[in-house]
């Protein structure tokens, strides 16, 4: 398979540096990256904001775990576990059809779409009879809300140039980054009060909100799109069986059963494993994330049975990493901005993708510390509040990763909804995966012992990864056809 071969009306525009033939389009008032800021910005809002939901779906349940084993008669913590994290691994497949399908129909067609499959299985959720049907419902839902998440970083590329890319990463980052400590709060304390259906119905209504949103609000940004002769507002829906014409290899409207939609279909597949890059930065950005999922499922034994909370004050403990989150987009996203500046300005006013490890390096050494620091203020029985500053510099750690790793992968490939499609399924496959782990590894080594390990895992892989990608990374590019 040639990917390089593929025509420009399945690529977006990626990388705004890039030479531009047409140059009426590249003044054209259409072209995204020439509107007003205001619309810019209100785009990744909306993108923000459906990001903000997403995560909150899938760790809004998590207080009530108790009640869900009541309620379903549940008796396996790995079978209870499974409840949650069926969702992340929705996220790892969802992003395989949506992102390479918003390579070739757009972007708009793509997130409104699965807003309406996230909204629906959301409500199904509410009258689940049967454990069965929860977990169905709950992979369902989160296929849907994988969208926002796989293809924000191409809708941001679509947007701003390369050196105008960080600021919008870091206000569509602020939605990410609260969703997972909102939806404990809330989860918690509508288990205590109403019971933990109704967490349910307040995202089924929220997903709802979004889609309204986006129907009247969110623009069409892919600019082969907008270039192609139907224009973003008279676009066809796609045919399942019908053959591509000469005129529409030239152009855009394809079947999604042909060779194009296939090849972009496999297109993050094929970057997993023909790019080392994107692999082995997937794979930690996965660690990472997976770690913070066995938070989220650790935290109502630790917080209700060690210390006694109830499900609403279980919900708050959250708030910790959410804080240290936040910290991170806005520390961590200057210190990293301005570093990537400087080394631009260094080398000649010539950005490289690898400028933007020094801020990773930070997160780095962040994640470990809030490991030890969590596990063993927990095992023994420390103030509550001191488990709770770990899960904070964890989260620190965590944000000060992810967001460079995202506007690596942005800057560094020329298809980035599959390179952010390609981290997404190693990132949802491993936080489906490690919190089913979670309670034999803490009744075989304690929660100091448990925590110490993947302390260790990250220190032996996150410390040398950035300094090994930001000295190496532009050789190992240049031997692949993949990449910018």
């Amino acid at each position: 398979m040639e990917l390089e071969k593929s025509t420009n009306a399945t690529s977006s525009v990626l990388n705004s540096n890039t030479s531009v033939t047409d140059q009426r389009w590249s003044n054209s008032d259409k072209n995204p990256i020439n509107w007003a800021n205001s619309k810019k910005y209100q785009t990744i809002g909306l993108i923000s904001f459906q990001a903000f939901i997403s995560p909150l779906a899938s760790s809004i349940m998590a207080p009530g775990f108790p009640e869900i084993a009541k309620k379903y008669d549940i008796k396996s913590d790995t079978g209870l576990a499974l409840t949650l994290t069926i969702y992340l691994l929705a996220w790892a497949l969802g992003p395989l059809v949506f992102a390479p399908l918003s390579e070739i129909y757009g972007r708009r067609w793509v997130i409104n779409i699965s807003s309406v499959i996230f909204t629906a299985f959301s409500i199904a959720c509410i009258f689940a009879r049967s454990t069965g049907e929860l977990i169905a419902f709950r992979f369902l839902a989160g296929i849907g809300a994988s969208t926002p998440i796989s293809i924000a970083g191409a809708v941001i590329a679509d947007l701003f140039i390369l050196q105008e890319r960080a600021p919008a990463s870091a206000i569509y980052g602020l939605g990410l980054l609260i969703g997972p400590p909102t939806g404990p709060i809330m989860g918690g304390y509508l288990t205590q009060m109403v019971g933990v259906r109704y967490g349910f119905v307040l995202t089924a209504a929220l997903g709802a909100a979004a889609l309204i949103l986006c129907v009247f609000f969110l623009p069409e940004t892919d600019h082969a799109l907008i270039q192609s002769n139907d224009g973003s507002q008279r676009r066809r829906l796609p045919t399942f069986w019908k053959k591509e014409t000469i005129g529409e290899r030239e152009g855009i409207s394809v079947s999604l059963m042909g060779p194009r939609a296939r090849e972009a279909a496999l297109r993050p597949l094929v970057l997993l494993i023909r790019s080392p890059i994107c692999l082995i930065m997937s794979f930690y950005g996965a660690l990472v994330y997976g770690f913070l999922n066995m938070f989220f499922t650790t935290f109502p034994t630790i917080f209700g049975g060690i210390y006694g909370f109830q499900p609403g004050p279980t919900g708050l403990t959250y708030i910790g990493g959410g804080l240290g989150e936040l910290c991170a987009t806005a520390l961590g996203g200057w210190v990293g901005n301005t570093v990537y500046h400087n080394l631009t300005k260094k080398n000649g006013d010539i950005p490289k993708p690898e400028f933007r490890m020094p801020g990773m390096l930070l997160g780095s050494i962040a994640v470990p510390i809030g490991l030890f620091w969590f596990g063993w203020t927990a095992q023994t029985h420390q103030h509550w509040m001191l488990p709770i500053i770990g899960s904070s510099i964890f989260g620190f750690g965590m944000m000060s990763i992810l967001l460079p790793l995202q506007l690596y992968f942005i800057d560094a490939f020329k298809y980035s909804a599959a390179a952010l499609a390609a981290a997404a399924l190693a990132r949802s496959l491993l936080a489906f995966a490690i919190p089913l782990f979670a309670p034999q590894m803490i009744d075989a080594m304690g929660l100091g012992g448990t925590y110490s390990f993947l302390g260790g895992l990250s220190i032996a892989i996150g410390i040398p990864l950035p300094l090994w990608v930001y000295f190496q990374g532009e050789k190992i590019r240049a031997r692949s056809d993949l990449n910018n």
